[in-house]
Formats: C-alpha cells, sequence, structure tokens
C-alpha cells in the first residue's frame, strides 16, 4: 500500500527495483556517498548489494560493521526511489553466487520497512520551451526548461565533451538562471537533482525547487496559469 503527502512524496512497502540497479548509498557518520549495485534481495528480509571498491576511504570501511544505518537510492522507471535500513552483515572473499567463487565482497541490508519516492509529476506539468542557466566551476552552462510546474521542472542540456555537467549526480544542488516572458531580469532558483536521463549527446535533469522567493513563486504561478489558459 502506497500513501501520498502534500509534497508528492510517496511511501510505501514495495522495493520497484531490477538486479544490477546502480544505487548511491550514504553511511551515517560518512559525509562521502559511494556507489553500488543491486546484487539480490530476499523479499522482507534483507538485500544484497556490491560492497564499496578499493578506492574508497578506510574512513568507509571502518564503518561498514552489523547495526550501522545506511541511506540507499535509486531510480525506477524515471522516478527516484529511497529508503532507510541497517547493515546486518558483510561477506568478504570468496562469495559462492550460482556455483561459482567470485572475489565480489557483498553488504546484507535489512529489508525496508518503507521506500519512498518522488515524481515531479505529482504536479500537473506545462510544457514549455525557456532559456536556462545553470553555473559549474564558475562557468555558464546553457539549456532550456523543458516543462515546468511551481515545485520544479525538467532541464534539457547539450553534454557532449563536457565532463562538469556529466559529473552532475541525484542530489547535487543547483541553481537556475532563468528568464520568463515579460520579465527583463534573469530569475535564480535554487533546486536539486532529483532524476537523470542521459545519452551521449544530452541529458535531461528533474529538478526541484528549494527555498524559492514569493516573488519567484508568484512569477512562476502566473506563468503556468497562463499556460494553461
Amino acid at each position: 500500500m502506497e500513501k501520498e503527502t502534500s509534497d508528492g512524496l510517496h511511501t510505501g512497502t514495495r522495493l520497484l527495483i531490477e538486479l544490477g540497479t546502480s544505487l548511491q548509498v550514504e553511511i551515517a557518520g560518512v559525509e562521502a556517498r559511494f556507489k553500488s549495485i543491486l546484487i539480490g534481495m530476499d523479499p522482507h528480509e534483507y538485500v544484497i548489494i556490491k560492497a564499496p571498491g578499493v578506492g574508497c576511504t578506510s574512513l568507509i570501511k571502518e564503518a561498514l560493521l552489523p547495526g550501522t544505518r545506511v541511506t540507499v537510492r535509486y531510480i525506477h522507471d524515471g522516478t527516484v526511489f529511497g529508503f532507510q535500513s541497517q547493515l546486518m552483515d558483510n561477506l568478504f572473499t570468496p562469495v559462492m553466487m550460482d556455483n561459482i567463487f567470485t572475489p565480489v565482497k557483498l553488504l546484507f541490508i535489512d529489508y525496508p520497512e518503507t521506500v519512498e519516492n518522488y515524481n515531479l509529476r505529482s504536479l500537473e506539468r506545462m510544457d514549455c520551451f525557456l532559456p536556462v542557466k545553470i553555473e559549474l566551476e564558475d562557468k555558464e552552462k546553457q539549456g532550456t526548461i523543458l516543462d515546468i510546474t511551481e515545485k520544479g521542472c525538467r532541464c534539457l542540456f547539450n553534454v557532449l565533451n563536457d565532463e562538469k555537467m556529466m559529473s552532475l549526480q541525484l542530489h547535487d544542488h543547483i541553481t537556475l538562471k532563468c528568464q520568463f516572458p515579460g520579465i527583463e531580469d534573469e530569475q535564480l532558483i535554487s533546486g536539486e537533482v532529483r532524476n537523470i536521463h542521459s545519452d551521449r549527446h544530452e541529458m535531461v535533469f528533474g529538478i526541484e525547487f528549494h527555498e524559492i522567493t514569493p516573488e519567484i513563486q508568484k512569477i512562476i504561478g502566473s506563468f503556468v496559469k497562463r499556460k494553461k489558459q
């Protein structure tokens, strides 16, 4: 069963995920995040993920103890999912998988009691074609807002041979410089990356707006209202 809050956040108990899905993992007490993949699960019992690789810091490795709280996030069908749980145990080499010994190190996590997801489609989207810029390391990158709501938007950027743009990850905080029709000045809007779709040439970011001013709320609301008419 799934419940929805007023801000578009959904909670449920079903873990929608496929084997091999890329994961982003946070460990309690450690600021760094590490990437992982889903190895397997026993529904309502445990989840198995790949442990950090050789390049991870000793701080992360020291925190990998039974009972340590972890937060796991991933994307499924264009929606960001996340859950909190704790480490059960970890297995070190060799590990038996499908009758084959493998050197992969694994982490066992308690199956989550609840799973949250956030979908920017919780509000009706207004298709548009607005110019937008973001600043990365003192350089501006131009793109286009494809659709927008009062809670967030989708932005398209050309990323061919642009390593800085391609390095953006889920939950990164960015500032958009938006140009709205009839408004002379660019508007600065803070947001968080909530989903990413990419290929070799383009990336589309789903952005959730954060702490926008009443003035910008009014501008966006007026723009959306005009588009509906």
